[in-house]
């Protein structure tokens, strides 16, 4: 498990709060279950192989879907120091309990500073940690013995952001997100530093409607040949570097003019293409790849009262990828589907 905690930037923020004065602190509890259909977003192909047991040495899982129990827990201290600006200082922790493949449960936490500077204008600076994600199983380089091991990572992801209304309908916002990847001693080849680029548009297009837009461009840079002490000793240097162009498209649409309650309705559709970079032929779940992958996602939301809001949600996702490897494409394209209801609890101290 490798870490990098910023300890001089959680001086200061706590410094900041301290000097603040008076501190309200607010506190959310988010409860979800969801089922999976294909846990690991495996392929036809692999789904195939996994139900009927031909290479049981590949895989882990008890099951290819599962029920997902998340709990997450959310507290933020609100005050005031700069210019008596608003300014919150947010916590936040969450567990993901896998019910058929309890091996995959997982935790993350992480925490952000908000500083409002007025009603048009606030910037954001955050910092989330990610330990021991389980992806798959698969070959490696370093095992010649044919036997697979878990792929598995640790992620640590630093962000800022700004907001800026610059009139009564329109939200403009810019992030800029840098993540470091670290697999296992099986799959260090994988490290990799992401650096991502998002601008987004928000518009109130009428008193109920809202409408989105977002665009992201990713880098991965993977250590690929650098992971390695002595390059020359490997058999295949893999390099997973790769180019990102995502579009996000979305409305939100509240129906209480039409129902005579708070009952909301959001549509999202995001639409992704991934060019790997590699010239290596020889690396072929690499060479010459592009992934698409489209998701569709759609959700009702309804306050309950009492600071407490229920949601019930369908995600849906496809990917197909475009390789010179036909067996590249067979392993890497998948179909899966999510739904679940979930349970948000706000109060304030």
């Amino acid at each position: 498990m490798r870490i990098r905690f910023i300890s001089p930037l959680l001086l200061f923020l706590f410094s900041l709060s301290a000097l603040a004065g008076k501190v309200y602190l607010t506190t959310a509890v988010q409860l979800e279950t969801r089922y999976d259909d294909n846990v690991l977003q495996l392929s036809e192909y692999h789904l195939r192989e996994f139900g009927n047991n031909t290479n049981p040495d590949r895989y882990r899982i008890e099951s290819s879907d599962d029920y997902i129990s998340t709990a997450r827990l959310e507290l933020a201290l609100k005050h005031y120091l700069l210019g008596g600006h608003t300014q919150r200082l947010n916590f936040r922790v969450e567990y993901d309990h896998y019910w058929r493949n309890s091996f995959m449960n997982c935790c993350s936490f992480g925490f952000s500073l908000t500083q409002y500077l007025n009603r048009q204008l606030s910037f954001q600076m955050g910092y989330s940690y990610d330990p021991d994600k389980y992806s798959d199983r698969f070959l490696s380089v370093l095992d010649t013995s044919g036997e697979y091991h878990d792929f598995t990572y640790d992620r640590n992801r630093y962000y800022a952001e700004i907001d800026w209304r610059p009139l009564p309908r329109i939200d403009l916002g810019y992030e800029l997100d840098y993540s470091r990847l670290f697999f296992n001693e099986y799959f260090t080849e994988y490290d990799a530093a992401l650096v991502t680029h998002n601008l987004r548009v928000k518009w109130d297009a009428m008193e109920y409607i809202t409408v989105g837009m977002r665009y992201s461009y990713n880098t991965a840079a993977a250590d690929a040949a650098d992971a390695f002490p002595d390059p020359t000793a490997i058999s295949l240097i893999k390099d997973a570097t790769h180019q990102d162009d995502v579009y996000l498209f979305w409305w939100k649409c509240d129906l209480s003019p039409i129902l005579k309650t708070e009952l909301s309705l959001y549509n999202g559709f995001k639409y992704s293409e991934v060019y790997f970079q590699t010239e290596n032929r020889d690396d072929t779940y690499h060479y010459s790849r592009r992934d698409c992958v489209k998701e569709l996602h759609n959700y009702a939301e309804l306050p309950l009262g009492n600071g407490i809001t229920a949601r019930v949600f369908l995600l849906s996702s496809w990917r197909s990828t475009s390789s010179v490897f036909p067996d590249v494409e067979r392993d890497k394209e998948y179909n899966n589907l999510q739904t679940g209801i979930r349970f948000y609890y706000r109060f304030e101290n």
